[in-house]
């Protein structure tokens, strides 16, 4: 079983903090395979959990190159102004730049990230003003043809009554103490 948890001020936005019990070494591979565990997609897709605490604690420098390359540069990496030669590779010094436009643009990326939110509030606040002006204009509609309704039934109401009827109802709509004539 392992305990998963979000990486919370993580400098990397997707990392997930895994800590794996009663495994052994930092680095674990995960395969994905089918129900029948017949078919496993090793050549197209492959999950490398790495235990960063795990290897602070008990570094293995006898780790294969590639491996050790991407361990130190996960736990030394902020402290770096470019990749050691030892562990110089395309890769790492592609991981590098990324890192370190990050960490040189924080505040043009802040900005970025502000004016993204703000545009997100915006187009949520127009689109709920949206919804409620449609819901306003149907209500309103309802409420056009329901008084339309009621006028074409009072005017039909009028007509079929004859003359006579229509001094009843203006006797009845009289004010109290009034006359009627």
């Amino acid at each position: 079983m392992a305990n998963v948890t979000r990486g919370a001020g993580s400098a990397y936005p997707a990392s997930w903090i895994v800590h794996f019990r009663a495994a052994t070494g930092f680095h674990h591979r995960f395969r994905v395979r089918d129900e029948d565990g017949v078919l496993e997609l090793r050549s197209h897709l492959e999950l490398h959990v790495l235990e960063l605490d795990h290897w602070r604690h008990n570094p293995d420098l006898s780790t294969p190159a590639g491996l050790l390359g991407w361990m130190r540069f996960f736990t030394e990496a902020e402290t770096w102004r470019q990749v050691p030669r030892d562990i110089d590779t395309p890769v790492l010094e592609s991981a590098m730049s990324v890192l370190t436009d990050f960490q040189t643009n924080s505040a043009r990326n802040d900005l970025s990230r502000s004016r993204l939110d703000y545009l997100r509030v915006q187009n949520t606040m127009a689109a709920e003003l949206a919804q409620a002006l449609a819901d306003k204009e149907q209500a309103l509609a309802k409420e056009a043809q329901a008084l339309g309704r009621e006028a074409k039934l009072r005017e039909r109401r009028k007509h079929s009554a004859g003359p006579g009827a229509c001094r009843v109802a203006d006797h009845r709509a009289a004010p109290r103490g009034g006359t009627t004539g």
